[in-house]
């Protein structure tokens, strides 16, 4: 579908036991330090700190809700234990952090909240809570990544002025899968991206917009004026393995750097291609020649490091959170202008906390964390200007993150501090601006050992061949085409090779590149590691330092660096707007949805749907794959209503479990906008074109038959029970901006509508008003009820016992 299919968030190199330690040792789930139970529930210690909330916000909060209060089943297990999160303002420049015991210290962040689905999500089709799911971006080990549409989007907006709309209308769903699923995993990893989205700078992480855990029955629940669950009726986390738990976020529909890289270096060899047509010749490189297999140009490379990556590791190390995974395809691109270059990290599986409450038995007490803020969810009880210090450093740690990128110190089991990610970002770097790694095949088999070897040896921490220990930085810069050559030449061994390895003499080693020659640039990587080299766990790198030496790579006299040209940005944008399937073998719609259907929308911006400009194609495309999926992404087997709807286009189930959401949540959503999204439902149901065969169950259907449409049937009472939940829409909200009424001028002043519902082909003519037409929409669906219900059943179809 787009660059997501690359399964950004991937949890790498890891087990399931892996991954339960980090949940255990992440800090999000521990109150006052303690390690709880390794063979624990991953909910009971978010279950118990809950409680210790509630006994605190009963001391600060407003008096609970009255005890008979309930919510609507579709909300009764919808928690929000957190205050609203800041809106996405392009004005504001960074966020405040709050360290006070009302906000951040009692915050839990990532607290699951308990919500319904509909389907079997995350098939295309299904919800999670209040998101509708239309596709799969990609799959990792544990985890797979899926598009959805989020349903409260115009609903978020309720209580806020119109310019801020908190959470985006386009989300993407981490679920876990296989036996992976109710695990656990997924809790560090939500506390770590919530806690980030809330004090760091906008656009530093995606917006974080829920950790959910489908629940097996309808419950209701009882909340304080902030929304945070005070009790909870009837309604538990399942254990049911085909229930679903996630992380929603916002979708980006950008691509992360390791998908850019691709695409540069392929543009590089088609300019290439053409030259040679051109001039008739076959080129061929020579020592220091372009390498158009993964390399992009200097300034390219600097840019993506020293101005996008490393600004971004700063803010999660000025809040105490080591990444643990840095690499390219963690780095995404975000939607904006073509010419946009804004990125932000994503894939916090790895993440971790190393700063603990000061009297915490994981603290270290002789290193004082002096940073402007830190993750307090597990120091409920700790007062807001409590003072906080780095974890105990471990004296022998597992491996975290990739071989490819990952530092000398992780390779030695030491514990993951902030120097370790910068160290891999300038393995990035070099990976990005030379081609290759030494170690990159090794990385390739996973062969850990051999890559720890090479890195050692490049960096003066083992001994060379000779015995002599020595830095070997420029290796570093050699290109990747001399790396594949070293390891076919020494069949896979480490190189320089141990006493006694043998050597394939069979192999041609070609010239390294002429910037492994460029003894200035050799420097700067040497400065840059020994100040890396000599950083303790609870040191903070000197960040101006390691930009410095990156830039110094921008030489405008360096006529040793070959000319690679620049990523085009724009062009980037345009080729990735193309989408997969959109070609003349991919329906572009169904008569249901796109057939003479009369219009009905709003004049101003802000009632505008997002999809309309974000994702136009959204629906086809969708559609498109859905029908080329293989059967078990496809939700089945459905029963009942599911199965129904599961008939139907996917604009058609997408815009009516809008619907269906605005009826749950009709205190929510201001009327002209469930006006809007009832005719989007209503209107291709009159006067669309409904296809018994496709649309009915068995498949045995015509469109002039004679027999009742059941489905068809099902979606007008849908309709009718919409249009009767607000009231037949005859509010004048629906129609005018009431707030410009005065007393002297009782006729609204300015209409929000702009619709072609005059000349629908059923209208008969001009009406006298649009609540007229309203009205008659709402009577031809009980007209068009009446008579579907009058006829008969239809037959099942026949059943065929072979021959």
């Amino acid at each position: 579908m787009d660059s997501n299919q690359n399964a950004k968030h991937k949890l790498a190199e890891r087990t399931p036991s892996d991954a339960a330690e980090d949940y255990v040792e992440g800090g999000s789930t521990l109150s006052g330090g303690e390690l709880p139970s390794r063979n624990a529930s991953p909910y009971s210690s978010t279950t118990d700190l809950r409680k210790q909330q509630q006994q605190q916000q009963q001391k600060h909060s407003a008096p609970p809700a009255a005890a008979g209060a309930t919510t609507t089943p579709a909300t009764s297990s919808l928690t929000k234990p957190t205050p609203p999160l800041p809106s996405n303002n392009n004005n504001k420049k960074s966020k405040t952090y709050h360290s006070s015991s009302d906000t951040a210290s009692s915050m839990i962040y990532g607290a699951p909240i308990l919500v319904h689905t509909t389907g079997n999500f995350p098939a295309v089709g299904s919800t999670l809570g209040p998101f509708f799911s239309i596709g799969k971006l990609g799959k990792g080990t544990f985890c797979s990544i899926h598009k959805c549409i989020n349903l409260a989007y115009f609903h978020d907006r309720h209580n806020h002025k119109r310019e801020e709309i908190i959470k985006p209308r386009l989300a993407a769903a981490k679920v876990e899968i296989g036996d992976f699923v109710n695990s656990g995993i997924l809790g560090g990893e939500a506390s770590i991206l919530h806690f980030l989205h809330s004090v760091l700078e906008d656009h530093t992480v995606p917006v974080y917009m829920g950790h959910y855990h489908a629940t097996e029955s309808t419950g209701t629940a009882l909340a304080d004026g902030n929304n945070n669950v005070l009790e909870r009726r009837q309604s538990k986390i399942s254990n049911n393995k085909n229930m679903a738990t996630a992380i929603v976020m916002e979708y980006l529909p950008g691509q992360d750097m390791h998908v850019i890289r691709d695409w540069a270096t392929r543009q590089q060899q088609l300019q290439q291609q053409q030259q040679e047509q051109q001039q008739e010749e076959q080129q061929q490189s020579s020592s220091g020649g372009i390498n158009r297999l993964r390399r992009v140009s200097v300034q390219d490379a600097v840019f993506l490091t020293a101005n996008v990556m490393l600004p971004l590791l700063q803010r999660m190390h000025s809040v105490g959170i080591v990444h643990r995974d840095v690499k390219p395809s963690n780095v995404v691109k975000r939607a904006g202008t073509e010419s946009s270059k804004d990125f932000c990290v994503v894939d916090f599986g790895l993440s971790k906390s190393i700063v603990v409450p000061q009297d915490s038995s994981l603290s270290d007490t002789q290193h004082v964390w002096q940073g402007k803020g830190w993750m307090k969810t597990a120091a409920i009880n700790v007062p807001g200007d409590a003072p906080a210090c780095y974890r105990k450093e471990r004296e022998s740690a597992d491996f975290r993150g990739t071989s490819m990128y990952a530092s000398v110190p992780v390779h030695q089991l030491k514990d993951y501090a902030p120097r370790d990610d910068i160290w891999s970002l300038m393995y990035v770097f070099c990976d990005l601006v030379s081609g290759g790694l030494p170690w990159m095949s090794h990385a390739a088999t996973r062969d850990r050992v051999a890559c720890q070897k090479i890195k050692q040896r490049i960096h003066g921490m083992e001994a060379q061949a000779d015995g002599e220990i020595r830095t070997d930085t420029k290796r570093l810069l050699m290109g990747d085409e001399y790396h594949v050559a070293m390891y076919k030449k020494y069949k896979g061994g480490v190189d320089p090779p141990e006493v006694g390895d043998g050597e394939d003499d069979n192999v041609t080693i070609p010239q390294p590149l002429d910037l492994s020659n460029d003894t200035t640039k050799v420097q700067l990587l040497e400065k840059a590691f020994e100040h890396l080299k000599q950083l303790k766990f609870t040191d903070m790198p000197d960040y101006d330092l390691i930009r410095k030496c990156l830039e110094g790579f921008l030489d405008r006299d360096d006529t040793t660096q070959p000319s690679v040209a620049p990523i085009d940005w724009k062009a980037l944008s345009t080729s990735f707007r193309s989408r997969v399937g959109m070609d003349n073998t991919m329906e572009t719609g169904s008569p249901l949805i796109n057939g003479q259907i009369p219009q009905w929308d709003f004049q101003e911006n802000i009632d505008r749907d997002p999809l309309e400009w974000e994702d136009p194609n959204i629906f086809p495309e969708a559609d498109y794959l859905l029908q080329n999926s293989p059967e078990e992404e496809k939700g089945g087997p459905l029963y009942g209503e599911a199965a129904d709807l599961a008939l139907l286009p996917l604009e058609m189930r997408f815009r009516t479990a809008q619907m269906d959401y605005n009826v749950s949540h009709q205190d929510t959503i201001e009327p002209h906008l469930a006006l809007r999204d009832w005719l989007k439902v209503a209107l291709p149901l009159l006067y669309g074109t409904w296809d018994s065969a496709k649309y009915e169950k068995g498949g045995h259907r015509i469109n002039e038959d004679g027999y009742r449409r059941e489905n068809y049937l099902r979606m007008v009472e849908k309709c009718i029970e919409c249009a009767s939940t607000f009231h037949g829409f005859r509010s004048k909200s629906c129609f005018y901006h009431c707030e410009t009424f005065v007393e002297s001028e009782p006729t609204p002043k300015r209409r929000k509508i702009l619709s072609t519902m005059r000349s629908a082909p059923k209208s008969n003519g001009a009406l006298g008003s649009d609540l007229i037409t309203v009205s008659k929409v709402a009577f031809e669906l009980r007209m068009t009820k009446r008579a579907e219900e009058i006829l008969p059943r239809a037959p099942p179809p026949r059943l065929s016992f072979g021959s």
